[in-house]
């Protein structure tokens, strides 16, 4: 069974292996950061800060898991292909499209404001340090 990742309206939550834990990341929280959009160089590191130190605690209880199912993330539909998947690839794209490292042309498709920014930047945080390689769109 994979693992579950809920984002709700000020918190994420995670559930794996029968547990069910609150991560205390608002996504709201990152998309005001993000305002005005597009962010600062410095805002982008401070969230990518703040994700890092908040999902770094699950590495090793997820060391198993290669697919994340991924509710309440309808700004990330765009980004998933016909099997409802998302790459680490993609993400990786999205992300450095959006945080002006690489040409919009790379990802047309992807919108460009703070809400895309807030949920592209926890998944790709999400993929990059805990080693998933696909996140599946649940809902």
């Amino acid at each position: 069974m994979n693992a579950k990742l809920y984002f709700e309206s000020e918190k994420l939550v995670l559930q794996f292996g029968g547990q069910t834990i609150d991560i205390p990341l608002s996504v709201a929280n990152l998309q005001a950061r993000f305002t005005p959009y597009p962010p600062s160089e410095m805002a982008w590191e401070e969230a990518i800060m703040q994700v890092e130190d908040l999902i770094s605690p699950y590495r090793d209880v997820l060391k198993d898991d290669r697919v994340i199912e991924l509710y309440h993330a309808e700004p990330l539909q765009i980004l998933a292909d016909e099997n409802r998947q998302i790459s680490t690839e993609i993400f990786e794209t999205a992300f450095a499209v959006l945080a002006g490292y690489r040409p919009t042309r790379d990802l047309p498709k992807l919108a460009h404001h703070a809400t895309s920014a807030a949920f592209v930047l926890v998944m790709r945080e999400w993929m990059h340090h805990l080693g998933f390689e696909a996140a599946a769109i649940a809902d």
